[in-house]
């Protein structure tokens, strides 16, 4: 990646940090990590088996094995994009870039983009099996209110659309979409529209869309089953927070609040930063769980402190970065 764009980067970054902690309030911080105690450590834990499973994943998206990209690299530049998705402000999305540009050197402008939006893609499939499942899995044992019944009702229909359309896509190639996509976003707009000008990388990037969906499907489904995994081993997060002050939570209650508060996060992704919107959801998903709601408030301050960890170490990675083998040029 070029020097002044990996700076640029983390110095972004790193403000957005500083700004959250000090909007956070560190001496809040370290109460809520005093009252965790040793738990704490378990929850950071489960995060960086997570971000391992997720380097799998893109370990055979990539397939790194014809290429000179190396499994530390493909971590490193996994933490430090989930680190900046993190803290971009509108969508979440701003990690993207940053692995495109980390990528382009070994892979080339083609086929870093492809692997990035099927990564994308593959983490949002995921995504809508996990919230499938917990919707199904609540409306059978959960007792809901006919109004929320309802809601979960549509929701899982609508999840069920959103799982075909994307499988469907993965067909068809997606990269055009994605970049329309991007061009709602803040700051990327430039990207987008050099992309549109350039309209054969897209043709480009979409055959090798398609190519890892038709002629990969086994690595295909391999990595989708790996990110469905790291949601499962996500959830564990809230089970070790609930067993920190006490709760006897079972491993379904974490299900549920995993897949809960993620769905919902996700539904107001609009929001900067997702400010309160974690806190509400928290708040309703412990209501319907018969937890008391405060509960809520507390899981949603650990939950907060765990993203500042892996925050700063994403960002600490990306300087990092810059001494790993990887290539400095591109071939496209």
């Amino acid at each position: 990646m070029n020097k002044k764009l990996r700076i640029l980067f983390f110095i972004i970054g790193f403000s957005f940090f500083i700004y959250l902690i000090y909007q956070f309030g560190p001496e809040k911080i370290f109460q809520n990590i005093q009252r965790t105690g040793w738990w704490f450590l378990p929850v950071i834990g489960v995060w960086g088996l997570v971000y391992l499973i997720n380097s799998i994943v893109w370990y055979f998206i990539v397939d790194a094995n014809t290429n000179d990209l190396k499994f530390g690299n493909i971590f490193q530049i996994t933490v430090s994009g989930f680190a900046i998705n993190y803290i971009t402000p509108f969508v979440n999305l701003g990690g993207e870039p940053y692995r495109i540009a980390a990528l382009k050197g070994n892979l080339g402008l083609t086929r870093s983009i492809s692997s990035v939006v099927v990564y994308t893609m593959l983490h949002f499939l995921s995504h809508f099996i996990f919230w499938i499942l917990a919707i199904a899995a609540a409306v059978i044992t959960l007792s809901l209110s006919p109004s929320m019944l309802t809601l979960f009702l549509i929701l899982l229909v609508s999840l069920v659309l959103f799982t075909i359309f994307t499988l469907r896509r993965q067909k068809k190639g997606i990269a055009q979409v994605f970049f329309k996509y991007l061009s709602t976003i803040p700051g990327v707009q430039k990207l987008q529209q050099k992309m549109e000008k350039k309209n054969t990388y897209l043709i480009d990037v979409d055959q090798e869309i398609t190519a890892f969906y038709l002629n990969r499907r086994k690595s295909f489904y391999i990595s989708l089953g790996l990110d469905l995994l790291s949601r499962f081993v996500a959830m564990f997060e809230f089970y070790f927070i609930l067993k920190a002050i006490g709760i006897n939570a079972a491993v379904s209650d974490a299900f549920f609040i995993a897949a809960g508060s993620s769905l919902i996060m996700n539904l107001f992704f609009f929001i900067p930063l997702t400010l309160g919107v974690r806190e509400g959801g928290l708040f309703i998903i412990m209501q319907l769980l018969n937890f008391t709601p405060g509960v809520g408030v507390y899981v949603s301050v650990i939950n907060r402190i765990r993203e500042f960890f892996w925050i700063f170490i994403g960002l600490i990675l990306i300087q990092i970065y810059r001494n790993s083998p990887i290539k400095n040029y591109s071939t496209e």
